[in-house]
């Protein structure tokens, strides 16, 4: 609080002592945003202000309005509306991929709409290079997809949310669980979704164990190896990412719990009813929200020299596409 205090110029802190901090904060390369400061000294002196200031919300996926048919990142993106105003803040979404925008031609709209700090989404695809000059702003990326810069991130907890799925199903007499991944799903979280289910299987006798059906379409079920895998390796319940494998499941004579069972790693409005993990993308909307105004806050701006991760673990909810098995 007292740095704080002395680098924000309050006469809370005695002259020699803000000098002495002052001057070390410019030793470590502190740099100071006038519009950040103003707006968090505004936000902590009045609180029933109307409005403090603009957050962006980075797109950066190829068709501008996209994102939306994401039911995940359309939750996170009401959280994050919804907590900006707690906070009397505005959150403005500004398209990335917009061919009339360059990377220049961002940062000046960004600086002319007074926006003090940014979060950052992938665009339907891994591994995204953000090119954006973001000095001077506070930055947080929500999900793995943007591999560089590396920023402090908010995610959801892929790897604790495949396990506990994992764990439940086994505990419900579920022998042979296969899973049925898209591969770029899978890359842009870093692998970890495949990597929780083969650690999983580690410890199982080789009789449970099923190779994973990876697949690059949008909808793996929905394809001749699909029907392949389920003959060749008989699974007793399906781990997946899409909404489409019980009507493809049903559509090759297999019925959903009696003869497969099927659970969702990220339950939406499109799987109501399903059994599998809801990973409160609400939460994570909120707490990317929050991570970037404390950034702002305590002046952190820029690409982080240590970047940091919030993951947030997702509950399981029980649904009608499984059942107790019989032991």
């Amino acid at each position: 609080m007292t740095v704080s205090r002395a680098l924000r110029g309050l006469h809370h802190v005695r002259g020699e002592l803000r000098e002495r901090i002052v001057k070390a904060a410019q030793e470590m390369g502190y740099e100071s945003n006038s519009l950040v400061s103003s707006v968090m000294a505004n936000m902590g002196r009045a609180r029933h202000s109307t409005f403090f200031g603009t957050l962006g919300w980075l797109n950066l996926h190829g068709q501008q309005g996209a994102w939306r048919k994401n039911p995940g990142l359309k939750t996170c993106w009401q959280a994050a509306e919804k907590r900006c105003a707690e906070l009397h803040l505005a959150l403005d979404e500004i398209w990335l991929a917009d061919p009339a925008l360059t990377a220049k031609s961002a940062r000046r709209m960004i600086e002319a709409r007074g926006i003090i700090g940014l979060v950052a989404t992938g665009g339907g695809r891994p591994r995204h290079h953000l090119s954006l000059d973001v000095a001077g702003l506070a930055t947080v990326t929500i999900g793995r997809q943007i591999h560089r810069p590396s920023f402090h991130m908010v995610a959801t907890h892929t790897f604790a949310n495949a396990v506990r799925a994992l764990r439940k199903l086994k505990h419900m007499g579920y022998e042979r669980i296969g899973l049925s991944i898209i591969d770029w799903i899978d890359l842009s979280g870093g692998g970890v979704l495949s990597g929780a289910y083969l650690s999983f299987h580690q410890s199982l006798p080789a009789k449970a164990k099923i190779p994973i059906l990876h697949s690059k379409e949008r909808d793996p079920s929905g394809t001749p190896a699909f029907a392949r895998w389920l003959e060749r390796h008989r699974p007793d319940c399906i781990l997946c990412v899409t909404s489409d494998v019980m009507a493809n499941l049903n559509a090759l004579g297999y019925r959903v719990p009696e003869d497969i069972g099927v659970a969702h790693l990220n339950l939406a409005h499109d799987t109501s009813g399903w059994a599998g993990i809801d990973t409160q993308q609400q939460i994570v909307g909120k707490e990317a929200i929050d991570l970037l105004v404390q950034l702002a806050q305590r002046q952190e701006f820029g690409i982080p020299p240590h970047a940091n991760e919030v993951l947030v673990k997702g509950v399981w909810k029980d649904g009608t596409t499984v059942q107790q098995k019989k032991r």
